[in-house]
This record gives structure tokens, sequence and C-alpha cells, in this order.
């Protein structure tokens, strides 16, 4: 039996044409989602996904995990 299996998503995503172009637009809709999802505060949660040894240096794992989905 796998360990991870691929269940159907309630999203239903639909890509069009957009004429109006924003520099921040897609900024705008990564914190909707993830706040929508809670997603910062569940990262938070997770201490292993912090390896720093000095938290007030660099950058948490909600600022990585959100620029990487800023960049995809």
């Amino acid at each position: 039996m796998p360990a991870i299996t691929k269940k159907h998503t309630r999203l239903k995503l639909q890509l069009v044409t957009n004429s109006d172009h924003s520099i921040h637009a897609g900024l705008v809709a990564v914190e909707a989602m993830a706040r929508r999802f809670d997603l910062y505060n569940k990262l938070r949660q997770l201490p292993s996904l912090d390896p720093r040894k000095d938290t007030r240096r660099g950058y948490g794992p909600e600022v990585i995990v959100g620029q990487l989905i800023y960049a995809l």
C-alpha cells in the first residue's frame, strides 16, 4: 500500500488571459491563498522546517515557502 496517494482536489483552476498587467498581482494572489488556508501559521508550528540555531537571523520557513510559491 503506497504511503502517498493522489486525491481529487476541490479547487478548480482556470487560466485566462489578462490584458491589464500588475507587478504585484501574483504576490497578492499568493498572500490571499496563504491566508485562506492558514499556511503561515501551519508552517510556524513545524519546528523541523527551521534549522536555524539563532532564529533572530535569516528568514523563517514561512518567508522561504512564500517566495517559492510566488516564483512558481
